[in-house]
């Protein structure tokens, strides 16, 4: 008999609905990697993929006050891909 106790399993969702965001914050990258679809072979930006940031008015319209009670964790990552 095992009798650890093990961690919890995190989910994004949770038994009341989501428990944790993810929220790609920007597209914009200066890395220039050849293999990256943001650009083309490392060099000029690719014209079919659009680099966009969201503000903080964007993140606001998007997650009110109400919405976030039941969030534990977000996650503000940035990069197409990454």
């Amino acid at each position: 008999r095992n009798s650890r106790k093990q961690a919890p399993s995190e989910s994004i969702y949770g038994e009341g609905g989501v428990r944790m965001i993810h929220l790609e914050i920007t597209d914009k990258c200066n890395a220039a990697c050849p293999q990256c679809a943001r650009n083309q072979n490392g060099g000029a930006t690719n014209p079919l993929l659009p680099l966009v940031e969201l503000s903080l008015n964007d993140v606001k319209a998007m997650l009110k006050p109400e919405d976030l009670a039941p969030i534990r964790k977000i996650y503000l990552c940035g990069n197409y891909g990454d």
